[in-house]
């Protein structure tokens, strides 16, 4: 039977293996691999922040993913994973579901679930889509440019 329940502090060492699984790391806006005494602070301070919910996704006794929500203003930023020996078998799909009947049974406070997903991540967007989530915009971002000198060079 799939569920997910609430995460506690016992589950901080398995989300930090998951959170630097090379696959997730790729599909994350912050890719670098993640030093566990970081890892240890960020954990600790979300476990007692009242707008993030944590939940582990459990196939019976086993837990197979997680889904993070991060609520501000009504909306719920959705950052979800599945353990790498468990994808390609549904899960993905479950958690999301599993996840909306939580947010609908239980915080009212939330109005939207909102996912962002990079664009090479083909895998989530087909599945968010599936699951009836609307693309609103893509985000384009740019580095400047250096400067190449004084400008003196410039004719």
């Amino acid at each position: 039977m799939l569920f997910l329940r609430k995460a506690t502090m016992n589950d901080m060492n398995l989300i930090f293996e998951w959170a630097n699984d090379p696959v997730v790391l790729n599909n994350s806006f912050h890719s670098e691999t993640i030093p566990y005494d970081s890892h240890k602070q960020w954990y600790t301070s979300i476990m007692q922040n009242d707008s993030v919910l944590q939940y582990i996704l459990m196939d019976d006794e086993i837990p197979v993913g997680q889904i993070r929500l991060n609520i501000q203003d009504g909306d719920a930023e959705i950052g979800y994973s599945i353990a790498s020996e468990h994808r390609g078998k549904g899960y993905g799909r479950r958690i999301l579901q599993l996840v909306a009947e939580e947010v609908a049974k239980n915080h009212s406070e939330i109005r939207t679930l909102v996912a962002k997903v990079k664009p090479d991540n083909t895998v989530s967007k087909k599945l968010f889509e599936s699951e009836g989530y609307e693309m609103k915009y893509s985000c384009y971002t740019r580095k400047p440019m250096k400067s190449c000198g004084s400008g003196d060079d410039i004719q």
